[in-house]
């Protein structure tokens, strides 16, 4: 018998066992529920390593807008994947540790959109209190209304 993995980890033989087969042949596959919510804070930072007259390496702010993904393939309490309001740990710590900083001053690693969404997926998958169903996804960091940088460990990609 061949055993094949899909792409959500499930052996497909065991997946048509428990599921059954839909028409055309396809593997029915457990729903996935999503949510997002986005935060939002001003901060300031200068880039090093670029080319000399880099706008980015001036010291320069920014509305910095933070959206993290969260997934589960169950609801918890009255339909939730989480409720909104257990979110708000991530909005404290983003006025406590980043809102109206230099973000040189309190990060490790240099300011990018990029390191930035991947240091505050580290902090959510720590500091905040989830259902035991519930996982972050992804966090994604905007500068401006056009662009964005998101993290997301390699397991989603």
């Amino acid at each position: 018998m061949l055993f094949v993995w899909n792409p959500i980890g499930v052996c497909v033989d065991t997946a048509r066992r428990l599921r059954g087969i839909v028409g055309g042949g396809r593997l029915e596959r457990p729903g996935v529920y999503r949510i997002c919510k986005r935060f939002s804070f001003e901060a300031a930072h200068f880039l090093r390593g670029l080319p000399e007259g880099h706008k980015c390496a001036r010291l320069h702010g920014h509305s910095y807008s933070v959206e993290i993904v969260l997934w589960a393939r169950e609801l918890t309490g009255p339909g939730f994947v989480v409720d909104f309001a257990d979110l708000k740990a991530l909005k404290t710590h983003l006025d406590a540790s980043l809102d109206h900083t230099t973000l040189n001053d309190v990060l490790d690693v240099e300011p990018t959109s990029e390191n930035l969404a991947k240091w505050l997926y580290e902090w959510c998958a720590v500091g905040l209190a989830l259902p035991e169903t519930a996982r972050v996804e992804a966090v994604r960091v905007s500068e401006t209304d056009t662009t964005w940088a998101e993290y997301r460990p390699a397991t989603f990609v």
